[in-house]
């Protein structure tokens, strides 16, 4: 067998070795992977293909000193702002895990933990900067800011993938400084990042904070399900703003509009957006304009500026009892938790079809919602005008600011008689 030979006998055992070491990735707390019930067949070829295209790191020893290096230099720079948000942090670094896994959560005793397995940072697909992102990531569910998951105090996947690249890994690249030679980049990317309009130093970001993204992204889509691309925008817009982790295109996406967003990055910006529960505190100042104006640059693939949070709660077939108008358990319950602070209206609106026949006891609710305010639920409660032994109740949810439609949402409904 001649030498290349051997190689590839070398590297198919390598991809046979880590595959057996693949866990589940569980979800406790916020973590960096979305969850797998099962592990799924490889494609062999793909991945060596895809392990090629990382070459420059691939055989490099990773080692305990330089994984504990990593989470202190970025864990240094925000330990006295977790301080002051009210966290004590907790750092679990845990190199001798195998198991791929990084979470981050708050008790309620305050104690703020991250936890960071070896197995990850000693892939071979994750560069040294793409295992800072994954540390970023995790800071950035303690410390990014609005919007939160519903009813907990802990940014949103989305939020925090915003935040490692345009707070977080510029901050530790101010620390870290590195020349990046011979990298590979497509030539959209490379047209973004070497814009007239940037500095040198936000040039350097937005090449780093890409190449180390691409890495990432492909360590999680080991298996080649997804296809995502510097050079592709996902533009799906959302109903609302997504809890869970987008698609790797739109996480993409997330990175390299962070990386290019032009905002106040001091400690004492990062404590108030740690803080707040507002989400013009993570906009960017808009450096065509003159007057450095601040604006959204959050992708919508996962972020609906208008709207955050809202459950619909209802059965989606009733059986009422006339003529006397009874009905068990009918009622639509809509629990909203919004971005920001202000009055809200929820009302829900029949169908003119339907008009003649159902109503609501109360129709509409109004709410102040102020900063940390948890979600409310509101019941809206069917009643029924006529006999009718069986029809669709078509409705449309609406939600207004300061009376100014923001949202709305149709639902639909089976009811039939019981007589």
């Amino acid at each position: 067998m001649d030498n290349f030979e051997e190689v590839l006998m070398r590297k198919m055992f390598l991809v046979l070795s880590l595959l057996a070491n693949q866990m589940a990735f569980p979800h406790i707390g916020c973590e960096m992977f979305a969850p797998t019930k099962q592990k799924r067949a490889w494609d062999t070829a793909k991945f060596l293909s895809r392990k090629n295209k990382l070459a420059p790191y691939l055989e490099d020893v990773k080692s305990e000193e330089e994984f504990n290096q990593i989470i202190t230099d970025i864990t240094d720079i925000f330990h006295e702002t977790v301080r002051q948000a009210g966290g004590n942090l907790s750092i679990l670094s845990e190199y001798n895990n195998e198991s791929m896994n990084a979470h981050a959560f708050k008790s309620e005793d305050n104690l703020w933990t991250l936890r960071f397995s070896g197995g990850l940072y000693k892939s071979s697909f994750l560069s040294r900067d793409g295992f800072a992102l994954v540390v970023c990531h995790e800071l950035g569910h303690l410390l990014g800011g609005a919007p939160y998951f519903i009813g907990k105090k802990i940014s949103k996947e989305g939020q925090a993938d915003f935040w490692a690249t345009s707070v977080c890994l510029k901050k530790y690249f101010e620390k870290k400084v590195a020349e990046i030679q011979n990298y590979v980049l497509d030539e959209k990317t490379k047209m973004i990042c070497n814009s007239k309009k940037l500095t040198a130093i936000e040039r350097n970001n937005c090449i780093r904070s890409s190449l180390a993204a691409q890495s990432l992204l492909n360590l999680l889509d080991k298996d080649n399900h997804e296809d995502f691309n510097t050079s592709e925008k996902n533009t799906s817009l959302p109903i609302q703003t997504k809890e869970e982790h987008p698609d790797y295109q739109c996480r993409l996406d997330t990175y390299i509009a962070g990386s290019l967003c032009n905002r106040d990055t001091s400690l004492s910006s990062i404590l108030i957006l740690a803080t707040s529960n507002q989400i013009s505190d993570s906009y960017c100042k808009d450096i065509s304009s003159v007057e450095n104006k601040l604006i959204e640059q959050r992708p919508a693939c996962w972020f609906n500026p208008n709207f955050n949070e809202f459950v619909v709660d209802y059965e989606n077939v009733i059986t009422f009892f006339t003529p006397f108008n009874k009905h068990d358990n009918n009622n639509i319950i809509v629990t909203l938790s919004p971005h920001e602070k202000g009055i809200y209206s929820i009302s829900i609106e029949p169908n003119e079809e339907i008009r003649e026949i159902v109503y609501f006891s109360k129709s509409e609710f109004e709410k102040e919602f102020k900063i940390s305010q948890s979600p409310e639920s509101f019941e809206f409660e069917i009643n029924f005008l006529k006999y009718v032994k069986e029809i669709e109740l078509n409705f449309k949810i609406v939600i207004k600011k300061a009376g100014q439609q923001i949202f709305s949402y149709p639902i639909t409904i089976d009811a039939y008689s019981s007589f």
